[in-house]
């Protein structure tokens, strides 16, 4: 409210459109910055309206270069510190930040982690992610944090050591349709010259059961998200005659996530060798592509 009584209708966005952003405007977010950190800011983490304010608060801060930004990050720092031990589906796993677990409070956290320096993003992933990074990357609303964590991940030793947790579950990740965080694993790879050491076309391919003498079903796999087996039971399904006596049409098997999937293999150029796999891909596949 008071960016937009200083600026009028263009408060929304004068941050973005001016490189230096007016004394005014700093001025503000220092003194509602201060007043918020003496309440109860914890609390806004977890309500639909307080947890997109301080998402938005900590990139103004930040891109601001503002001095409340230490109070505001060690606010959302001290929040891992709350563990819930009875996440349905989770519980083998012991204690888990519930910040990372919620779909409100999590969003917070991926700004969280986007302004942070190295050395912070070091302390968290040690200090956080490394001992319960697999099951946070099959949490249905954790994993996003890990996709942001593994975009900012500062050094390839950590990169390293975070995507080796990772990559023998890309099985389980797409059973569940979790498919972000293999492309932000693929991603990582790439980012820090590890593609060499995490051979990610053969994990994926082992992943959906794919013998080397059927790579031409790949890519079907993938966009379907369905193992080589089931795709040939499905295959075989569609050459039996209907009643009438007509072959059955080949259906057209593919899904969102497999497919999000799929283009980020080729944007990296890791599938560009595959041509078995590309020229078995219908019409209607490379057009849903």
């Amino acid at each position: 409210s008071g960016i937009n009584a200083e600026y009028g209708d263009i408060g929304q966005h004068i941050f973005y459109e001016t490189p230096n952003t007016h004394a005014t405007l700093k001025r503000i977010l220092h003194k509602f910055t201060k007043r918020l950190v003496k309440m109860d800011v914890g609390s806004l983490l977890w309500s639909e309206q307080g947890a997109p304010l301080l998402s938005v608060l900590l990139m103004l801060l930040h891109r601001t270069n503002n001095k409340s930004l230490p109070n505001l990050k060690s606010v959302i720092s001290s929040s891992f510190d709350k563990k819930v031990t009875d996440y349905k589906g989770f519980e083998e796993f012991g204690p888990l930040p519930a910040v990372l677990l919620d779909s409100k409070a999590s969003f917070v956290v991926q700004s969280y982690i986007k302004i942070c320096c190295k050395k912070e993003l070091e302390d968290l992933y040690n200090e956080q992610y490394k001992k319960i990074v697999v099951p946070l990357s099959l949490h249905p609303v954790a994993n996003y944090t890990v996709q942001t964590l593994l975009e900012h991940i500062p050094s390839r030793a950590l990169a390293h050591d975070m995507c080796s947790k990772i990559v023998p579950i890309f099985e389980d990740l797409m059973a569940e349709s979790i498919t972000g965080v293999v492309i932000s694993v693929t991603k990582c790879c790439h980012h820090h010259g590890l593609t060499s050491e995490f051979d990610i076309i053969k994990v994926l391919q082992d992943a959906f059961h794919v013998p080397s003498d059927q790579l031409h079903l790949f890519f079907r796999c993938i966009m379907s998200l369905t193992t080589h087996d089931v795709l040939l039971e499905k295959l075989e399904s569609y050459k039996k005659p209907t009643q009438s006596g007509k072959p059955r049409r080949d259906r057209f098997e593919a899904t969102l996530a497999g497919s999000l999937l799929l283009q980020g293999l080729f944007q990296l150029g890791l599938v560009g060798t595959l041509e078995e796999g590309i020229c078995n891909l219908s019409e209607d596949h490379v057009n849903y592509l």
